[in-house]
């Protein structure tokens, strides 16, 4: 219930170095020692309280003048008052003192809690209520369908458990206030407030999976004749559970098309002032008269500009008279090749000389000769085959 830190973090804290001024070693040596034993004192009948039906708020941190008696019956008046100057605790109403809670000093459960966990596993551990669970549910968790080990080690994720289906609300001898999970879906639902939608529970299966230990326990131990061990066929499809929740999508900011360069799109007119928009100023280039047209020559006339030239759209007018035929187009044509290219590989070049290959006196090319290697069998003895 009650967690010692290291001795280094308990060196170094603020509350346990300041008593070190004084002259009296009494106060030195016992202060941090009465309060981790008060805090045990406290954390029992915290507990015991919870279990009756009192709030957290009111037995958590509550010790009285008895307890302290019992933890130094001759020096109690000192050891209060030592308590008291160095905030190890405060004063609650007479006889009646409040322990300050300090996490790096030791570190408490939350009595409630204690009470509830305690009641969990008295529950779970009835072997009539589990036997009915375990019938109900076979040996798959009802939250991922994972197959449970029961009687696993501690630290196995798929170690079989009972849980309790509303965190806070014990079962009362109801098996269908439990439910079969593994340990790791134990621990995401814990006693979170929204376990029902990160793992949420699954309807009981209509056959239940078996395994032989299950079959042999609620058969011979429990009466439940007729349970046999079970195929793999009737095993429900396994459910990927997260300790955190799926964020849901958000709808995403509107669009700035100043910021990205993207078209405009119309204007919602629907916030709009109504009535007549403000006139705008008169500029200079309102009131300058106008350029007069240039009067059309001869050129205009004689020759038509063409469209293709100057770049602007066609129009559906242009006359035929302009347009080459295609059958009557000149083709350019490339100059020929001044070096006709062959598949054909150059013919090598006769050697010439007297050498091997060569040509003799007369030009004529002849055959090299082969020269036949001198003494090839002169160290040949004559017994050698």
């Amino acid at each position: 219930m009650a967690v010692n830190h290291t001795y280094d973090e308990l060196a170094g804290h603020r509350t346990v170095v300041a008593p070190m001024v004084e002259t009296r070693a009494f106060w030195r040596s016992t202060l941090l020692g009465a309060y981790i034993e008060l805090v045990s004192v406290m954390m029992r009948s915290a507990v015991a309280a919870c279990e009756g039906g009192a709030s957290n708020d009111d037995v958590e941190g509550i010790v009285t003048f008895g307890d302290i008696v019992t933890i130094e019956p001759w020096g109690t008046a000192e050891l209060i008052q030592g308590l008291l100057d160095y905030n190890y605790m405060v004063d609650a109403g007479p006889g009646v003192y409040r322990l300050q809670r300090y996490e790096k000093l030791v570190h408490w459960k939350r009595p409630q809690q204690v009470a509830w966990e305690k009641l969990c596993r008295k529950e779970t551990a009835d072997p009539k209520l589990k036997a009915q669970v375990r019938y109900r549910d076979g040996d798959q968790c009802r939250v991922c369908h994972a197959v449970v080990k029961w009687g696993a080690k501690a630290g196995d994720d798929l170690r079989g458990t009972l849980d309790h289906k509303y965190p806070g609300v014990p079962a009362d001898g109801n098996p269908d206030m439990l439910a079969v999970t593994c340990t790791r879906c134990n621990g995401i639902r814990s006693n979170r407030a929204d376990a029902n939608d990160i793992a949420p529970w699954q309807d009981a299966p209509e056959k239940p999976f078996y395994t032989e230990n299950t079959a042999k326990y609620l058969r011979v131990n429990h009466g439940y004749a007729g349970v046999r061990k079970t195929g793999r066929a009737h095993l429900l499809p396994h459910i990927e559970i997260s300790a955190r929740p799926v964020a849901q999508p958000t709808d995403p900011a509107p669009r700035d098309p100043a910021y990205d360069r993207t078209p405009r799109t119309a204007e919602d007119t629907s916030a709009a002032p109504q009535g007549p928009s403000p006139a705008r100023p008169a500029t200079q280039a309102d009131t300058a008269p106008a350029t007069p047209a240039r009067p059309a020559t001869a050129a205009d006339t004689a020759h038509p500009r063409d469209p293709a030239a100057s770049g602007t759209p066609r129009t559906a007018n242009r006359p035929q008279t302009d347009v080459k035929p295609v059958q009557n187009r000149e083709t350019t044509s490339l100059p020929p090749d001044p070096i006709p290219r062959t598949n054909q590989p150059d013919e090598p070049t006769p050697p010439t000389g007297k050498g091997r290959g060569g040509t003799g006196r007369s030009g004529e090319s002849r055959p090299a000769r082969r020269r036949g290697r001198r003494g090839r069998n002169k160290h040949v003895r004559e017994d050698q085959p």
